[in-house]
């Protein structure tokens, strides 16, 4: 694009001139377009080079989300486990229950059984 703007820059003065082409508007004109070239280069070299750290970032991002991804599945699988043993937990509290329940149910019997015998032998 600066190309040209360099050879619009010499529009006014035609490099072809009635005896022949300008020697020095000839030579102006390609150091224009070498320097326009070169310029050209650098700025090539500096998108490769900031497509390649790019890359690396987006090469670090994938891993940083796969190692949270990975971590997250992790959670999940130890809060299933902690769930199954909620739910045994449960059960066998409620097992308890019954079991206190019933020996308090007979404790109860028993000092009613102990309370008519005791009133029986006085």
């Amino acid at each position: 694009m600066h190309a040209l703007k360099a050879i619009d820059d010499l529009a006014g003065e035609p490099a072809v001139k009635a005896g022949g082409p300008d020697p020095e508007a000839l030579r102006h004109i390609l150091q224009r377009l070498a320097e326009e070239a070169s310029t050209l280069g650098i700025d090539l070299v500096d998108i490769a080079g900031a497509i390649q750290d790019m890359a690396g970032m987006s090469a670090r991002h994938a891993s940083a989300f796969d190692h949270v991804t990975r971590t997250a599945l992790s959670i999940a699988e130890t809060n299933r486990s902690v769930a199954v043993s909620l739910r045994e937990t449960d059960r066998t509290a409620a097992e308890a229950r019954h079991m206190l329940k019933e020996s308090a149910d007979r404790l109860t019997g028993s000092v009613v059984e102990i309370g008519h015998m005791v009133q029986s032998s006085n």
